[in-house]
Order: structure tokens, then C-alpha cells, then sequence
């Protein structure tokens, strides 16, 4: 598995931001593989692919869950974006 590059880390927290009407994002975790503290429906079908994520928030005045990016690994395609499920 490759790496992770801190500029791709920052390439996709800028192009989030920029979704977002540049407001800031706070990054909580990133990294290889699946996010352990997540609740996403039918993140099993992730398990055998090379990926890696990023779980952040975006600055509001409101009490919510965090969000979470999963890439592929060489190609940073999409392939889930969306809630994190960790309320409480």
C-alpha cells in the first residue's frame, strides 16, 4: 500500500472546503484502511479494496456528526462521503 502524501491530504481538505463555500474544516483522524469508529451501512464492501480516509467536521454552530472521505488508494477516487454516524 502507498504512503500517504500530506499534500494529497491537503489537495482534498481544500477541494472540501471549496464544496463547502470555503468554510474551515477540522481534520480528527486520518489514515490507512477503513475508519474504525464509524457507523456506515455497507462499508463492507470497502474491506478488500486498498483505501484510506479522512474523518473531519466542518466549522458550524451546530452539534453534529462528523463527516468522513473514503479514497482509493493512487487513484483518491470517491467512493463514500458522508456521515461518520458518531453522534453522542
Amino acid at each position: 500500500m502507498k504512503e500517504l502524501n500530506i499534500n494529497q491530504i491537503k489537495d482534498i481538505v481544500f477541494q472540501i472546503e471549496k464544496r463547502n463555500l470555503y468554510r474551515k474544516i477540522k481534520i480528527y483522524e486520518y489514515g490507512k484502511g477503513l475508519p474504525s469508529n464509524c457507523f456506515i451501512y455497507n462499508i463492507s464492501e470497502y474491506e478488500n479494496k486498498d483505501v484510506w480516509f479522512i474523518i473531519y467536521s466542518i466549522e458550524d454552530l451546530c452539534l453534529k456528526s462528523s463527516s468522513v472521505i473514503i479514497l482509493e488508494t493512487g487513484t483518491n477516487k470517491v467512493l463514500y462521503e458522508g456521515s461518520c454516524h458518531d453522534e453522542g
